[in-house]
């Protein structure tokens, strides 16, 4: 080959990286929360009653959003370079009553928590096994917490984590207890597909300190303690793209986009809005997912599709809200 030549074809394989670094991509994320402990399909008018003989009015239940889950990462996101699960938080129920965690599968006569419901729910978002068959599609690439989750304590909680062995995130939270020390991350950096890379964040909603028995932890406000979190963390302020998720309400992600330098995108749980209309819904210079509440359970996942620049900052968002019927999408 002539210098002339070998220049060519040089400049030819540089113009080819060019483009394909210019390209955008496309990151398909699925979220949900507030299970509550559901293990099987709940009224979706009258909940918590079990659903008898598939009404059609029946709605969630972890097997069933299991199979939600893997029908939208192979379907709606099925052109996406990378798939991610965020799972909102209040997926365990600490409070006494209907379908608790606290006393599941306790040792007759013991009073701790070696055999309680809390790992087993643990172990529940590793893999299910669904009709006969073991998925792993109930697993979260990153969590955050609710309320429900610090109902019982810390001492519960570290059991519920160490067994799901997930990336949970919380950046509000206070204090510390041992056995979460190791379990609960501020933030994390994800790396994606084509050098792109994208901060996370997580909060659970302050009043937890009220309506929990979270001691000797506490939550303080999502956004300033977001905003401090990336002013004074060098990694997070030099990303272009970051994500929190967590369970609060509407308002609250609104200020998390106000305040927060550079989160473009909240995905919380744990509120009653309603975006059927506007999901996910647009606010400043970002945008707002939930997946609403029915009687304080979601009946609801979400399906949303982020398209990153080449310098992996978000630049539109797109998305839908999928109903947790106990019609299971046809192949799962």
């Amino acid at each position: 080959m002539s210098l002339q030549g070998l220049f060519l074809f040089v400049a030819v394989i540089s113009l080819g990286n060019i483009v394909l670094a210019q390209d955008t991509i496309k990151v398909g994320i699925t979220h949900w929360g507030d299970v509550r402990s559901h293990l099987v399909p709940m009224q979706k008018n009258d909940l918590p009653n079990d659903c008898q003989g598939g009404s059609g009015n029946c709605v969630g239940g972890i097997p069933e959003i299991a199979a939600y889950i893997k029908d939208t990462e192979g379907n709606f996101h099925k052109d996406a370079n990378t798939k991610l699960r965020f799972a909102t938080g209040n997926l365990v129920s600490g409070e006494t009553g209907y379908l608790s965690v606290p006393d599941f599968g306790r040792r007759p006569g013991h009073t701790d928590y070696a055999d309680s419901g809390w790992k087993t729910f643990g172990k529940f978002l590793k893999s299910i096994e669904y009709w006969n068959e073991t998925t792993e599609y109930y697993s979260p690439t990153f969590m955050s917490l609710g309320i429900k989750e610090f109902e019982s304590g810390p001492l519960p909680l570290s059991l519920y984590l160490a067994e799901a062995n997930t990336t949970t995130i919380v950046s509000n939270m206070k204090g510390s207890y041992q056995g979460l020390a190791n379990l609960i991350k501020s933030s994390v950096v994800q790396n994606l597909p084509n050098n792109r890379q994208i901060g996370i964040v997580g909060f659970v909603n302050p009043l937890a300190n009220d309506l929990a028995d979270a001691s000797p932890l506490s939550f303080a406000d999502p956004a300033e303690e977001i905003a401090s979190l990336i002013k004074n963390d060098a990694t997070l302020r030099g990303l272009k793209t970051i994500i929190a998720v967590g369970s609060g309400n509407y308002n609250m992600a609104k200020s998390i986009i106000d305040k927060c330098d550079n989160v473009k995108l909240v995905i919380y749980g744990g509120g009653t809005k309603d975006l059927t209309n506007n999901y996910p819904a647009k606010e400043g210079k970002g945008w707002i997912a939930t997946a609403g509440l029915t009687n304080g359970v979601a009946t609801r996942l979400g399906a949303l599709t982020l398209t990153l620049s080449v310098d992996s900052e978000l630049v539109n968002v797109t998305g839908q809200l999928r109903e947790l019927s106990i019609t299971l999408p046809q192949g799962t």
